[in-house]
């Protein structure tokens, strides 16, 4: 691409305006050539590479800086990164200059739900096609480190590549075993798109288990996000108690929130006991010694 001061004299102020719309940096020496128009970076996507999507606040994120700073403009991410993906900016600024720069509000914010998207930075990897397979966000381990990070989600994502590609009846199977692990580890089984995927491994017997677990822990993320008055401690309560296999974080939240805030608070202290056990015998806990030693105190007060 020509640098934009080579057209000025040729071209008006509008198409000017229109070709640094298309190519944007949110920083300045990054030789990644942002795409700002998202819908026709997805859309004439002629190059066959795989979407980088990087969701992000650029005027008021910290760690949206951060990942700008420390891995964006580092050449050890980029000399990897350039050879796969077409880079795609989509940006939720809060300062009028930034908000000027964004092409298509609306649709970015449409991607946001449609991608599930909760915080910033979130960087979601897709096919050329845009159908996600991999997620991830800000990680202090600098450009290299992060460059083989995007290239292990690229690696799983060929399992889901393969699935969405199968036109043999007799293959799906064995494709959806594969690819259901990574999109269950990169929690994208609400993707839209994936819903018949999502069916399909409801009636095989492996995967059973497995979705009604994300239909658990999808209500309850639903149930503990009330934005006015208390959660339905009850329906937390009836969800957790019918699915004992339940791991995450919005697991963890709803054991913890349901035990201190309901189940002790009506007196129902073994119940609550009973819920604070499952926190700690959950890996993530007990390998957290802050964590571990605040859920034992309020377990030793219950057992009282």
């Amino acid at each position: 691409m020509f640098p934009l001061r080579t057209f000025r004299r040729t071209l008006p102020l509008a198409a000017i305006a229109a070709l640094a719309a298309l190519f944007s940096t949110p920083a300045d020496g990054q030789a990644i050539p942002w795409r700002a128009d998202v819908a026709q970076a997805m859309t004439q996507n002629s190059t066959g590479k795989d979407l980088f999507l990087n969701f992000t606040g650029s005027d008021w994120c910290g760690y949206c800086k951060r990942l700008d700073a420390e891995v964006f403009a580092e050449e050890g991410f980029q000399a990897s990164a350039m050879k796969s993906f077409v880079f795609l900016f989509l940006d939720f600024p809060n300062g009028e200059q930034a908000k000027s720069k964004v092409v298509d509000e609306e649709l970015c914010q449409k991607l946001r739900a449609q991608y599930g998207v909760e915080g910033f930075p979130s960087i979601l990897l897709c096919d050329s096609t845009g159908n996600p397979y991999g997620r991830t966000g800000y990680l202090p381990i600098g450009p290299e480190k992060y460059a083989v990070h995007i290239e292990e989600l690229r690696s799983g994502g060929e399992k889901v590549k393969a699935l969405l590609a199968n036109t043999d009846p007799e293959k799906q199977e064995a494709l959806l075993l594969a690819a259901f692990p990574v999109l269950e580890s990169q929690n994208l089984l609400s993707y839209p798109g994936y819903s018949k995927y999502l069916s399909a491994a409801e009636k095989l017997e492996a995967l059973a288990g497995r979705v009604r677990n994300h239909h658990a822990l999808k209500r309850l993320a639903e149930l503990l996000s009330v934005r006015e008055g208390i959660p339905d401690w009850e329906q937390v309560y009836e969800i957790l108690k019918e699915n004992p296999t339940l791991e995450g974080p919005e697991y963890l939240n709803a054991c913890w929130g349901c035990a201190t805030l309901y189940l002790a608070e009506a007196g129902k202290f073994s119940d609550a006991a009973a819920l604070l056990r499952r926190i700690l015998a959950d890996p993530s806990v007990s390998e957290n010694a802050d964590t571990k030693k605040v859920i034992e105190a309020k377990l030793a007060e219950f057992e009282k």
